[in-house]
């Protein structure tokens, strides 16, 4: 029995991947479509579903043997763990495991069995009382001989209602996952498109404009969960719909649904001027930091051969960290420590992080690392100087 549970925030069909949120609240998992169950029920958005978790060949935590969760129907035979009697003794609390936060009742009235204890499992039909409660009755004490009966039944209920809970996702999803005009409620984990308003690449953050009556939805690139290229203005996107403290909406697991075409990126952002201007100066940066990074190898090898090939090998595994960094924030998985990407440009590898944070445009807007980032460049600099000058005779040559 999987020991999780959770609804299906994102999934990506194209790719075979999806996250889930979990129902106890949290980070949301990754899955991939190899550790769905069913094979013939189709993954979709807000699908509830159960789960356990486990780790993949870079110790990243997933989510596996994922499948959907019945939903709960009146009049069908269902088994129950029993809690407790209420204090007066006349109703009992059961759990059903697929649904442990459903309370279901037994009246003491419809028992005719031993003596019930904690733990007892029971089966029996589901009644949706008038008062909203689910009341099982006609209960009978599930015996070892009827476990393989009771397994038998429960797989078909599965599958029957499994149909149906996708279904009933299908048309919840059409009437709001493709609305861009319609005026509707906003609500938490509402899975919604809209387009792409404000996109500011150089600080990783932007807006998006679901209708023309609604506030804009601030999405950060980290919420951008495409593995090739960026948000662009004009681009639709399809994400999910998520509230901050503060009350304010926000979007998450954004993808991109239809790119803009050349004439739709000029006339979502009447400042492409300037956007140019803002191009040639990110090609400036890029000349300025690859001229930094041979400026200083190059000074090196000058000096000391050795030194100037441990910093190209250091920034070589720098800049491959930096990337897989990007890639794990666009991924939602495990990231690379801060504290290991400043280590390692402590070691010599800053040209390398320079040119990555550049390239991946990953890092740059953070105060607190570029301070950091800059400080590791001042005392690796400080080092290789005396490492040069008080080493620099015992040091290995090439020649």
């Amino acid at each position: 029995m999987a020991k999780y549970q959770g609804q299906v925030a994102a999934w990506q069909e194209a790719k075979g991947f999806g996250f889930i949120t979990p129902l106890s609240g949290g980070k949301q998992v990754f899955f991939h479509a190899n550790t769905w169950v069913n094979d013939a029920i189709q993954i979709v958005v807000g699908t509830q579903v159960k789960y356990d978790l486990s780790t993949d060949n870079k110790s990243r935590v997933c989510a596996v043997n994922v499948e959907p969760v019945p939903l709960l129907l009146d009049g069908e035979t269902i088994v129950a763990t029993f809690k407790q009697w209420s204090p007066d003794g006349q109703l009992g609390l059961l759990v059903n495991e697929d649904h442990p936060n459903t309370k279901i009742l037994l009246p003491k009235s419809v028992w005719q069995g031993e003596p019930l204890h904690v733990g007892h499992r029971i089966q029996g039909t589901l009644k949706l009382h008038q008062s909203g409660s689910w009341v099982l009755l006609q209960p009978s004490l599930v015996t070892a001989k009827s476990m393989k009966a009771e397994k038998e039944a429960l797989a078909q209920k599965h599958q029957a209602a499994s149909l149906k809970q996708v279904q009933a996702a299908q048309i919840r999803t059409s009437a709001t996952d493709h609305s861009l005009e319609k005026d509707m409620v906003w609500r938490e984990n509402m899975s919604l498109k809209g387009v792409v308003s404000q996109w500011q690449d150089d600080k990783g953050f932007g807006f998006l404009q679901v209708e023309p009556n609604k506030p804009r939805v601030f999405f950060h690139i980290s919420d951008y969960i495409e593995f090739d290229g960026r948000p662009e203005n004009g681009m639709v996107v399809q994400f999910v719909l998520r509230q901050g403290d503060a009350g304010q909406w926000r979007a998450g697991s954004v993808q991109c649904v239809q790119k803009p075409t050349a004439q739709k990126r000029l006339q979502s952002d009447g400042r492409h001027k300037n956007q140019n201007q803002g191009d040639v100066g990110t090609v400036g940066r890029m000349v300025f930091v690859v001229v930094l990074g041979l400026l200083f190898v190059g000074t090196l090898a000058y000096f000391s051969e050795i030194l100037a090939v441990w910093s190209l090998v250091m920034s070589i595994l720098s800049f491959s960290a930096y990337s897989s960094d990007k890639k794990a924030a666009l991924r939602k998985t495990w990231r690379v420590s801060e504290n290991r990407l400043h280590f390692q440009d402590l070691l010599g590898g800053w040209p390398g992080g320079l040119l990555a944070r550049h390239v991946w445009r990953h890092k740059v807007s953070k105060t607190s690392f570029v301070i950091t980032f800059w400080l590791t460049v001042v005392l690796n600099i400080l080092a290789m100087v005396w490492i040069w000058r008080h080493l620099g005779e015992i040091l290995p040559t090439f020649i």
